[in-house]
């Protein structure tokens, strides 16, 4: 859950909390997952839009920085 947190952190692009930010991610993924199986989500709004949008908002929020 932290592990990719954790390799932006030592490449200096990430300086927030790893734990949070792993829960953080977990969350929305699980959640898109979980309206997804229930039948909720449909193409193009599938779990992977839902979730892929999501996880960029977070990055965004934390300040990650891009790569390069």
């Amino acid at each position: 859950m932290t592990g990719g947190w954790k390799i932006l952190r030592d490449q200096g692009r990430f300086k927030g909390d790893v734990d949070l930010a792993g829960h953080l991610r977990w969350s929305a993924m699980h959640g898109a997952v979980m309206l997804e199986l229930t039948g909720l989500l449909k193409k193009p709004h599938d779990a992977r839009a839902i979730a892929r949008r999501a996880i960029t908002a977070i990055a965004k929020d934390l300040d990650v920085k891009a790569k390069g």
